[in-house]
């Protein structure tokens, strides 16, 4: 007996090939996979560049770093900016990604984890071991 988790009127849309296959570059430097061209991005996959319409959602592990904006109401696709493999976590650089994303330029609002807000905002991590 199957379960169904979702509902019947969910639909899933790959874009991929439609980045994948436009004029759009994404650069790499330190490690990072970046997209310095959001409106770019943003028109390839029919969504209007609005800062105000969207956040930037910043995920990271001990080891790899995502950087994604989200739309405001989740009716648009979300659109990876960022992505960085065997990555320290390190203020320095969150900071470096911000900048090769442009982020002064839109000043999204920003969410993330307890531990990503208090590496942006300066503060020590402190990891125990017992």
């Amino acid at each position: 007996m199957a379960r169904i988790f979702c509902a019947r009127t969910l639909s899933c849309v790959f874009t991929v090939g439609a980045v994948k296959n436009s004029r759009i570059s994404s650069p790499q430097e330190d490690g990072v996979v970046f997209c310095n061209d959001v409106c770019s991005v943003t028109d390839v996959l029919d969504h209007e560049c609005n800062p105000d319409q969207w956040r930037l959602f910043i995920d990271s592990s001990k080891v790899s770093l995502k950087v994604v904006l989200l739309h405001n109401g989740n009716r648009l696709h979300s659109v990876p900016l960022a992505r960085a493999a065997n990555m320290k976590e390190r203020y320095g650089q969150h900071e470096a990604t911000l900048g090769k994303i442009i982020y002064d330029e839109f000043k999204w609002k920003l969410c993330g984890d307890l531990k990503v807000v208090a590496l942006l905002l300066g503060m020590q991590l402190g990891y125990k071991k017992y």
